[in-house]
């Protein structure tokens, strides 16, 4: 087993959750656009609540295709956000707009607009099959939201420089 994250942090995490890194784990600093598996070499790719975080969700896709060996299979667990997540999100963006200086055209978190990863998998040949795991009703006070915003908790805010972001 091979894990990846782009964040140097988050795998530190993950070391620090386990009492000893097993031996047939391997931990890589990197990014998961470019795998660093031959082609065709690995029997399950599983991702797990990070599609918003890449730079190219094509990119990405195409990079797991390539890895994937004939009938390997693609896991991706995701959670579904809540549409007053969402509206609080936009209000959290737009606000955030005021204090940044513009950016340059390349944004790293359009990413789940840029394709249709269902149609994009099926217009490649692949089935694709949907579980939902667990479901729950979340519904949080207006002042947790925004301590956890403080906190820095969504990714929405990992990316957003420190004087912008106070």
């Amino acid at each position: 087993m091979t894990g990846i994250d782009v964040s140097e942090a988050m795998l530190n995490q993950l070391r620090q959750k386990l009492l000893e890194i097993p031996p047939n784990l391997k931990l890589i600093h990197g990014d998961a656009s470019q795998l660093p598996f031959s082609d065709g070499s690995v029997d399950v790719v599983l991702t797990v609540h990070m599609l918003h975080a890449v730079s190219s969700l094509k990119k990405f896709l195409d990079e797991i295709e390539r890895v994937l060996k004939p009938n390997g299979f693609y896991l991706n667990a995701q959670w579904i956000t809540l549409p007053a997540r969402l509206e609080f999100e936009q209000h959290f963006k737009t606000i955030l707009s005021k204090y940044q200086e513009p950016r340059p055209a390349r944004q790293l978190h359009r990413v789940t607009n840029e394709i249709n990863v269902e149609e994009y998998l099926r217009n490649k040949g692949y089935q694709c099959n949907y579980l939902v795991a667990k479901e729950w009703m979340v519904s949080n006070p207006i002042q947790e939201l925004l301590d956890f915003y403080r906190s820095r908790a969504y990714g929405l805010c990992w990316l957003v420089p420190d004087e912008s972001f106070q």
